[in-house]
């Protein structure tokens, strides 16, 4: 009966992970026009563009600049502890860069001025220099009538039909409360009844 429990935890684990990843949904941030939708860098976002084309960009892959700037922002590995990075560095923060060719794009290799790195997988960060026009730049796939295909650069609003941003719905976050409660009473009556069965089948002892 131990064994059955640590089964139906198990099995709340998973299910309820699986139940949590389909919580996520967009909703649409474009209001009074493109000028007041606003994107939080945190947040995961999808573009619809008047051609009908769509990209999707991942949280801390995609930043708005309002004059020339010069940063770096994306997920990344800190090469000398087990820590994952997330955000934007600044020109103030950075020593030297260093890209680096491989069969999946361009890595990149960032030098801080507080003697730590960071390490950067292809198509997971995003690099504005001064020379780039402010503007929403972000990284991420982009789905049109030609099919999906990586995509780094600048949206301008001319090309905006609309911003959405991925939010936790409500309702969904409820019902992955109560499945699992509901799925843990069903399956402790359904092993309980086998244990009882199996219990009446078992030999009697000696008389």
């Amino acid at each position: 009966m131990t064994q059955y429990r640590s089964f139906i935890s198990l099995t709340l684990i998973v299910v309820q992970a699986l139940l949590i990843s389909g919580c996520y949904t967009y909703r649409s941030i474009t209001e009074d026009g493109q000028n007041e939708a606003v994107p939080n860098t945190e947040d995961a976002i999808r573009l619809t563009l008047n051609d009908g084309s769509v990209i999707e960009s991942p949280a801390f892959m995609h930043v708005i600049t309002r004059e020339p700037s010069d940063l770096i922002i994306g997920t990344g590995q800190e090469r000398s502890t087990p820590k994952t990075f997330k955000g934007i560095l600044t020109s103030g923060e950075i020593d030297s860069v260093k890209t680096i060719p491989t069969a999946g794009g361009e890595a990149l290799l960032c030098w801080l001025k507080n003697r730590s790195s960071i390490a950067f997988k292809p198509h997971e960060y995003l690099r504005v220099s001064m020379q780039d026009p402010p503007g929403l730049w972000c990284v991420g796939k982009k789905t049109s009538l030609g099919g999906v295909s990586e995509f780094r650069g600048i949206v301008s609003r001319e090309q905006l039909a609309d911003i959405e941003v991925e939010h936790l719905d409500g309702l969904k976050s409820a019902a992955v409360v109560a499945a699992p409660v509901l799925l843990a009473v069903v399956l402790y009556e359904i092993g309980y009844q086998i244990f009882v069965v199996a219990d009446r089948n078992l030999p009697s002892g000696p008389r």
